[in-house]
């Protein structure tokens, strides 16, 4: 066989192979993409994510606010909030109540901003449902009261447990606090002023005497820090009772503060009974939270 002929067929074989090549390393891609059950369309938008500050709307980001105005739609919780913090960056851009009627048509046609803010942490179901639907979706970081009030704190801020507000229901709010006894994180949590007093005791109940750092929600540059212990501010707050919201800084767990003194767990026993609720009950529910055993909780409520 001539050596020329040799050449062109080993070309054309080499040819036809990178082709078949190409093409399963294609179909693979197409079938990847597939099975995340995303779909991609040309005209679809982004939906960025951004923090509204809670208190002096001078806080936003450069970012956020260039975001903000870029996009086709802003959605908000509250409302009225909302159209007070883009009206004093004189920002014009439309703006409806977070809801995924209004946002899925409108990430069709363009880019759409969710403003969120401390109590809009819910609205992680409308991210969701811009995932499911393929659409891309981007944070724009910003500013954050609970780190705030972590970093000042004087706490430990390496690790952090961020609970959001407490249930407003006093036997829920007990019962995660009580589930929480042993975290040895630091603990962050929002709390109103009207709340702040009954809050204090149930914390004191459950998790004990604490270092704890308070500060307020929409405090600006000289807002002043409250430090000391829980029992400190118990006592403080019963008589001089504060306003607004505000930042509970919890510290966490330590060998000190694992096990309860018989008198502690005495009272918060007592509690439980009076509520009507069952010995056996109660005396798995405080062990949680007391370091006791279960055992040892249930003879002490037979004495």
């Amino acid at each position: 066989m001539h050596p020329s002929s040799v050449t062109r067929n080993q070309i054309a074989l080499y040819t036809n192979l990178f082709i078949s090549t190409r093409q399963i390393k294609n179909l693979t891609f197409s079938l990847l993409r597939g099975y995340t059950g995303q779909r991609k369309e040309s005209s679809m938008g982004t939906l960025y994510v951004a923090g509204m500050p809670a208190g002096n709307p001078k806080d936003a980001t450069l970012r956020a606010l260039r975001v903000l105005r870029q996009v086709k739609l802003v959605l908000c919780q509250d409302t009225t909030r909302g159209r007070e913090f883009l009206a004093h960056h004189q920002i014009d851009t439309p703006l409806k109540k977070a809801e995924i009627n209004s946002l899925l048509p409108a990430l069709r046609t363009g880019d759409v901003a969710l403003l969120i803010g401390m109590e809009n942490a819910a609205s992680h179901h409308l991210v969701r449902a811009a995932v499911k639907q393929g659409f891309d979706v981007a944070a724009v970081p910003g500013p954050a009261a609970a780190v705030t009030a972590l970093v000042i704190s004087g706490l430990p801020a390496d690790a952090y447990v961020s609970l959001g507000y407490l249930p407003g229901e006093a036997a829920e709010r007990r019962e995660l606090l009580a589930s929480l006894a042993e975290e040895q994180r630091t603990l962050v949590t929002f709390e109103r002023a009207k709340s702040m007093p009954q809050t204090l005791r149930d914390v004191k109940e459950t998790l004990g005497d604490r270092p704890l750092a308070l500060s307020p929600v929409r405090g600006g540059p000289k807002a002043k820090v409250w430090r000391g212990t829980v029992q400190e501010a118990k006592d403080r707050f019963e008589t001089e009772p504060p306003s607004g919201d505000w930042v509970l800084v919890i510290g966490g767990a330590t060998e000190k503060t694992l096990r309860w003194s018989e008198e502690q767990v005495r009272a918060e026993l007592d509690r439980l009974l009076g509520e009507g609720m069952k010995r056996k009950v109660a005396a798995r529910q405080l062990a949680r939270a007391s370091g006791w055993r279960p055992r040892e909780l249930y003879n002490l409520g037979l004495e």
